[in-house]
């Protein structure tokens, strides 16, 4: 099939950092006498994920009906700005099916859009491990529209601690957060400090606070150095985070955690942060699904299908040993990849291999400090925290003009600077 004047059409799929990436690097080839790009997202956001334990524990000093709003717009940019000056079509909906056969995407109100190459960028989904409870008891940091309805809730048990006593007050001012990755040491980490300020506000004594991390592992932070990881936990301690090793969680209620030892912790808050699973989209088309993601070839095509990409979170490169962190580095770069790829395969010529980036980790443990791994390179402390920063300028500046950038970039950090 063929768009008009007979350019192809490539539809892009999600609107994360690969999707993003992707579709703005193939706007940027200069390649609009040979392809028509639209890119299909159920939010009209773009939305960086990194900064959503920030959203769940933003600390407001007045709450208001449009708290939500002032605290999305902290971590997200309309993608309509992104795209302005550029070829790419938006469509802002949600995909119900994918037909790989018709090569159609069924849209939510049933509409289709049909395309010659595809770039799927649909992220993953929570695993739940289907432990009882997870899906409907548990709170997730993993979009927007969660960490959102997160950190309302962690709000409110503080306004109902003031007229609770005994074992209810308790309830109220216990948090678990089940998962010590990355996601998880930094959503504990900040929530213990917006923790000192919701005390201060509703003078609740901070010795009635209990934080958890729970994880079913014998270390935090796996895949880091454990110089960071004594870092990192050290840091937790001094947060007054109380970290369980080797405590596996059996089921989530809605007013307990409980663990396989058959211990249970009355609370009102669990956050869950344990794992990845497939796109269940992904899924019910039939691609082959393994673990989190699509199995790829090193080209990023999927396996038996030429004309279908995957990448970032989606993606499962299962000849990367050891396997790709799930995390920004990877699904910019893949995007980058993806849209070179593409134009390549439409104009007949030999296509890449995806090449490991060289790994950055920066994990933030609250109050402007970070631990940050770059190969050998190892630091902790108010520098690496800085540099966490500099990335996300950098990120948007890519993206957005220099004044938008820095305006947005600035207006971030003041927001979620009044925790530290």
């Amino acid at each position: 099939m063929e768009g008009q004047q007979g350019r192809r059409r490539v539809v892009v799929l999600g609107g994360g950092y690969a999707g993003v990436r992707a579709a703005r690097d193939l706007a940027r080839a200069g390649a609009e006498s040979e392809v028509e790009i639209e890119l299909i997202s159920k939010s009209a956001w773009h939305v960086d994920l990194t900064l959503m334990y920030e959203v769940a524990t933003a600390y407001l000093t007045s709450e208001s009906v449009a708290s939500s709003e002032i605290i999305a717009a902290s971590a997200a940019v309309p993608l309509a700005e992104i795209f302005a000056k550029t070829s790419v079509k938006l469509r802002i909906s949600g995909a119900e099916r994918i037909l790989l056969k018709e090569n159609l995407i069924v849209l939510s109100d049933e509409s289709t859009v049909s395309y010659d190459v595809l770039i799927v960028a649909l992220g993953a989904r929570l695993a739940t491990h289907g432990l009882p409870g997870v899906a409907t008891n548990a709170f997730s940091i993993k979009e927007l529209s969660s960490a959102l309805e997160l950190r309302h809730h962690i709000v409110r048990q503080f306004y109902a601690a003031k007229n609770l006593v005994g074992a209810a007050r308790r309830q109220s001012l216990t948090f678990m957060v089940v998962g010590a990755g990355s996601a998880g040491v930094e959503m504990a980490a900040e929530l213990a400090c917006q923790v000192r300020h919701q005390c201060s506000r509703h003078r609740i004594d901070p010795q009635e606070i209990s934080i958890q991390l729970v994880e079913a592992g014998r270390e935090i932070l796996p895949g880091i150095s454990p110089v960071l990881q004594r870092v990192a936990a050290n840091r937790l301690r001094k947060l007054a985070v109380v970290v369980r090793l080797n405590e596996r969680v059996s089921a989530i209620e809605a007013t307990a955690v409980v663990f396989e030892s058959g211990e249970t912790i009355p609370t009102n808050t669990a956050v869950w942060t344990a794992g990845l699973s497939p796109h269940e989209l992904l899924v019910q088309a039939g691609f082959p699904v393994r673990s989190w993601g699509v199995v790829c070839e090193p080209t990023l095509q999927v396996q038996g299908l030429a004309t279908v990409f995957v990448a970032g979170d989606a993606a499962n490169l299962q000849e990367m040993k050891p396997p790709l962190k799930a995390n920004v580095l990877v699904a910019y770069t893949q995007g980058t990849l993806v849209a070179r790829n593409v134009l390549r395969l439409l104009r007949n010529q030999r296509l890449l291999t995806y090449q490991r980036p060289k790994e950055v980790t920066v994990i933030t443990t609250g109050g402007r400090t970070a631990v940050l791994q770059v190969g050998q390179l190892k630091l902790s402390g108010f520098l690496p925290w800085f540099l966490r920063r500099l990335i996300t300028l950098r990120y948007w500046l890519w993206y957005l003009p220099f004044i938008a950038a820095l305006r947005f970039w600035f207006a971030s950090n003041r927001l979620h600077g009044a925790n530290d």
